[in-house]
């Protein structure tokens, strides 16, 4: 009987130790390995079924590096293409970065684009990304095309 106990308890004592050996090697991912890293235009999700980029030829990317914990350096590559793009040639611009929960970053970018009443990117900890933007003479509100991470 009293084998029986010390067993139940090794038993539990041992479920306890790898709970915790579980628990605290899982290690949070720093907001760099998240935002940092080249994206790609996947699909522009406006319609059904979604158009897949490149889109008349061309496509949407950016490079995004923190360069502290309230700001990224974002370069956009994004030339004119109908409602498919904010319309702008590879710019490198400077952007707050908010952090949303969960992992999830948000770049403003409301003054990449001049001729864009908004624009923003949330990043996701999946290694995709919704960029945001009104296209220039586009008059049916903000479209969203789905980025892929391709490097970090």
């Amino acid at each position: 009987m009293f084998i029986r106990i010390i067993e139940t308890l090794m038993k539990k004592i041992i479920k306890i130790f790898l709970l915790f050996l579980v628990v605290f090697s899982c290690k949070k991912r720093e907001e760099s390995d998240i935002v940092q890293g080249q994206y790609l235009a996947d699909y522009w999700s406006n319609s059904h079924p979604y158009s897949s980029y490149p889109i008349n030829g061309l496509t949407i990317s950016m490079q995004v590096s923190l360069v502290d914990n309230s700001k990224a350096s974002v370069t956009i590559d994004a030339p004119r293409n109908d409602q498919y793009s904010p319309g702008i040639d590879k710019k490198v611009f400077t952007v707050p970065v908010k952090n949303r929960s969960s992992g999830v970053y948000e770049l403003d970018l409301n003054t990449t684009a001049p001729d864009s009443t908004e624009s923003w990117m949330t990043i996701y900890p999946n290694g995709t990304a919704d960029y945001v933007f009104t296209p220039p003479n586009y008059h049916k509100g903000n479209v969203n095309v789905r980025m892929k991470k391709i490097h970090q």
